[in-house]
Parts: C-alpha cells; structure tokens; sequence
C-alpha cells in the first residue's frame, strides 16, 4: 500500500472516530437536558404546591366563621383593643 493511500485511510478512520464519538456526546447531552426538565418541573410542581398551601392557611385564618383560635395573634389583639 502506498504511504498515501495509508494517510487517508487513517485520516478517514479518525474522521469516523470522531463523528461517532460526537454522535455519543449529543445523546448523552440530550439525556442531560431531560434529566434536567423533569428536575425543574418537580421544583415547579413543589413550588406551586407550597403557595397553594400556604392561600389555603391563610385563607383559613382569616375566614369570618374562624371559631378555632388559631387565627393570627397580632390581628386578635388589634380587634381587641379597637372600640366598637
């Protein structure tokens, strides 16, 4: 063979090499990128979770038919201590 012929074969086999191993870098990047989506739509999900929670606490402290004493202490006082 000659020495020509052997420099483009390497140089084609390296190319393969190459693009193959671009190939492998992309699905694992786009495994990555999923990975990563789920990720932030559980922290969206946990997120918007605790807000609701926190409007439905609130919401049941100030209900005007709270007889259960759990209401705010500062807003129990306030109404105390205003004449009527």
């Amino acid at each position: 063979m000659q020495p020509r012929t052997l420099l483009i074969v390497a140089l084609l086999a390296l190319l393969a090499s190459a693009r193959a191993a671009e190939a492998e870098g992309s699905v694992l990047f786009g495994s990555v990128q999923g990975y990563m989506e789920q990720a932030a739509k559980k922290v969206q999900d946990a997120l918007t979770s605790v807000k609701t929670s926190e409007m439905a606490e609130q919401a049941r402290r100030t209900s005007p038919g709270n007889t259960s004493g759990t209401g705010d202490q500062s807003s129990q006082s306030q109404s105390r201590s205003q004449p009527l």
